[in-house]
């Protein structure tokens, strides 16, 4: 492998599988400094297929998607946007409350944190474990603080913030993020993503990696990525 110099673009292949969903998908990754972006080769899932790119900016805190064959892009702020396991999130209008965050001696975090929330007038509580465990390489990045993806981002910004400092500013080789959620008394709802990482190298700058491209048209999504 190739030692990437901070001037150079870092490159590498990933795959992705979603447990709890039937989806998984494979792509190429580029980071640069604080923005990213990954070209999906392989997948099924609404977002993550062959007909997108996601470009990433300012650390994490800008997306932008490209619909490569509609020929359009969308962009929004990442503040309150979660990542792709919708077990950190509720149903309906919902506040986060006693968050904790801790560093687990593995180089990892473990959240827990309860949820408010209302659904057409009835206001139910439940509670989200989150555990992120990473593999970290040499390799620094600060493009996606809470991981690959987004992984370990619930879309609450204090809690976001806070697992964003204690994750490790490394490009994993290997990174696993597991999300439990309980409604109430019901059972317990688990969604597992593992990202594992090969072919890292390096390649020249190139600022176009991060922009719509030429000939691309603003248009706003059929689907949310917000609670």
């Amino acid at each position: 492998m190739i030692a990437p110099s901070l001037l150079l673009l870092v490159v590498f292949d990933f795959t992705t599988v979603v447990k709890g969903t039937d989806y998984q998908y494979a792509g190429r990754m580029f980071i640069d400094g604080t923005s990213s972006r990954v070209d999906i080769t392989s997948g099924t899932h609404p977002l993550f297929n062959p007909q997108h790119s996601i470009i990433t900016r300012r650390g994490g805190k800008e997306i932008v998607v490209l619909d490569h064959q509609r020929r359009t892009y969308f962009v929004r702020n990442t503040a309150n946007m979660s990542g792709p396991l919708s077990s950190a999130r509720g149903i309906g209008k919902t506040t986060a409350s006693r968050s904790h965050v801790r560093v687990t001696p593995e180089g990892g975090v473990e959240v827990t944190y309860r949820l408010s929330m209302e659904v057409e007038g009835e206001r139910m509580q439940a509670t989200v474990d989150l555990t992120a465990e990473t593999e970290a390489g040499e390799i620094e990045q600060h493009a996606l603080p809470w991981g690959l993806q987004f992984a370990a981002k619930t879309g609450f910004e204090k809690i976001d913030d806070l697992i964003a400092s204690r994750l490790p500013d490394r490009l994993p080789k290997r990174q696993s993020v597991t999300v439990s959620r309980r409604i109430s008394d019901g059972p317990v709802i688990t969604e597992t993503i593992t990202t594992t990482v090969s072919n890292v190298t390096d390649a020249p700058p190139d600022d176009a990696l991060f922009l719509a491209p030429r000939g691309y048209r603003y248009e706003e999504p059929v689907f949310s990525f917000t609670r």
